[in-house]
């Protein structure tokens, strides 16, 4: 199968890959291919930062030239997202934590669930633990709260059991009905039907606001454009953007799910009075929800990251999916010891090349480090922060963890087939390295012998 590539010069984007001399002793200039967890610094973003943004840089709460340049900055960061995301006037933009996970901590703990006898919430088997946890946190915090987990069918999200079960609890008087499930699984790269879910919560919705929509947007934001004229709140890792190094969580939500008298984080700059008699509160949700001084670079980066996106956002779209296709394709005929998780034809065209696989008998930490070590490939191995999804693969493969490595937009032929070679030489000869190792299984790590060799002579 051939790959064709729209040509995107990444030379003035990205910094220059450096070369390391790895424990094994090999000189490797390093393939990144972990933009599921983080996106790649941008020189040329960075260049904009400290020419445009660092000699005016100064606290937005002030009155001076600097200050005001700084507030018009970040209202024109809100303006982009906005427009970006395609946001009704009830949308509110906030900026909050690191990545989706605070975006959704900040959203769960802002609530009113007290209005409601009870709270219904319903999450995915895919949920990475930024869309799980809160949730269950707030569970235990409230009687009325019941997390309720949508069960896999065919290795999909099972969508006749979700409108079932609203089918039931939209019948229920006094209750909160909330939807919130990830747009694409961080592990196996499938996104997720969201039309079909608007389309079910819609049904619900057509006399009265019965059934919430969430969306959390980490994994497939930096690739797919979100349209969320029909979602109710929306969270975003920028940092997994290119560029989006130093940027905060990205929630945008709509103002009637927070509560009226309170925020969730008090501090300056949120209020309209204060003092030992009175506290009164800012009616803006932007300003309430915005308390002390904010990440002013970190949110200024965040406008020109999505003019970045925006403008080569076609010739993303079309890498990702050509990528997807050549990837799956070469995967094909390797060994049968090599897996990929839900390893389906049907999802290849709602697919991100993200492939999270393991090899039987091989740890996947030790499938990271060879990569590492061998070919300085920078991968990531575990349960990739998705537990339910975890044990639900452990019930069907009796594997505790897999390797995931992330084929970007950005990688040429040469590099993509770099990756794929690597992988399959481990396949076939990883286990021939197993003597150069020492497994921590405290620290779950695998570590050379020549480095343990070294801190025992550097100890004596």
């Amino acid at each position: 199968m051939t790959l064709k590539l729209e040509d995107i010069d990444m030379k003035n984007i990205l910094y220059d890959r450096p070369f390391i001399t790895t424990d094994l002793g090999n000189r490797v200039q390093i393939v990144f291919a972990d933009d599921t967890a983080s996106g790649r610094p941008s020189k040329m973003i960075d260049n904009m930062i400290q020419e445009r943004i660092m000699p005016y840089y100064s606290n937005t709460h002030s009155n001076a030239y600097c200050g005001i340049k700084m507030k018009k900055l970040i209202q024109k960061t809100r303006d982009k997202i906005r427009e970006y995301f395609c946001l009704t006037k009830e949308h509110k933009v906030l900026f909050s934590g690191n990545g989706s996970t605070g975006a959704i901590n900040h959203l769960a703990q802002s609530i009113n669930y007290n209005k409601y006898v009870k709270v219904y919430i319903y999450i995915s088997t895919y949920e990475h633990y930024s869309n799980h946890l809160p949730w269950v946190e707030m569970k235990k915090r409230f009687d009325n709260i019941e997390v309720i987990k949508i069960p896999f069918k065919d290795d999909d999200i099972d969508l006749d059991k979700l409108k079932n079960n609203l089918a039931k609890s939209t019948k229920e008087t006094d209750v909160m009905n909330i939807v919130t499930i990830t747009a694409c699984s961080n592990v196996t790269g499938i996104m997720t039907n969201v039309n079909s879910v608007i389309d079910i919560v819609s049904k619900f919705n057509k006399e009265e606001k019965k059934v919430y929509l969430f969306l959390d947007c980490a994994c497939v934001a930096p690739y797919r454009r979100m349209c969320c004229e029909c979602i109710d709140a929306l969270f975003v890792s920028m940092h997994k953007f290119v560029g989006g190094t130093g940027s905060p969580g990205l929630l945008i939500a709509k103002e009637e799910l927070f509560v009226k008298n309170s925020p969730f984080c008090a501090g300056g700059g949120c209020v309209k009075k204060a003092n030992s008699h009175v506290v009164e509160y800012e009616d803006d949700i932007e300003k309430k929800e915005g308390a002390g001084t904010p990440n002013i670079v970190g949110i200024i980066r965040i406008k020109y990251i999505l003019e970045f996106v925006e403008k080569h956002y076609d010739k993303i779209k079309r890498n990702e999916e050509e990528i997807t296709k050549y990837v799956y394709n070469k995967f094909k005929d390797f060994p049968k010891d090599f897996q990929i998780l839900m390893n389906n034809d049907k999802f290849l065209d709602r697919r991100l090349p993200i492939v999270s696989f393991y090899i039987k008998d091989m740890h996947y930490n030790f499938i990271v480090v060879l990569l590492n070590d061998l070919y300085g490939i920078q991968s990531r191995g575990g349960v990739s922060c998705c537990g339910m999804l975890s044990e639900f693969i452990q019930d069907k493969t009796d594997i505790n963890g897999w390797c995931r490595v992330t084929f970007n937009w950005m990688m040429d032929k040469k590099t993509i087939d770099y990756i794929i070679d690597a992988i399959r030489y481990i396949v076939e000869n990883g286990n021939k390295y197993k003597d150069n190792y020492e497994y921590d299984e405290e620290a779950n790590l695998f570590i050379p012998k020549v480095k343990l060799k070294k801190n025992k002579k550097l100890q004596d």
